[in-house]
């Protein structure tokens, strides 16, 4: 991260866990962003601010089933 609290999306995606392309995706679509010459950024209080407002708490999320296997009877 740098001095003045802004992130480059390789940033973004090391400190949410995501890959490169998803951070891609959602910077300048969901995450307020704007783009410096030849790179996507965004700021530290913005990324948390969507964070917060995009964090689900208190619910499990449904597992899903995988493959083409018999159901139990």
């Amino acid at each position: 991260m740098s001095d003045d609290g802004t992130l480059n999306a390789h940033q973004v995606a090391e400190a949410m866990g995501w890959g490169y392309r998803k951070a891609l995706r959602l910077i300048g679509d969901e995450i307020p962003g704007y783009f410096d010459g030849y790179r996507w950024m965004t700021t530290t209080r913005d990324l948390e601010s969507w964070k917060s407002a995009n964090t689900v708490t208190g619910r499990h999320g449904k597992q899903r089933r995988r493959g083409r296997g018999r159901r139990a009877a």
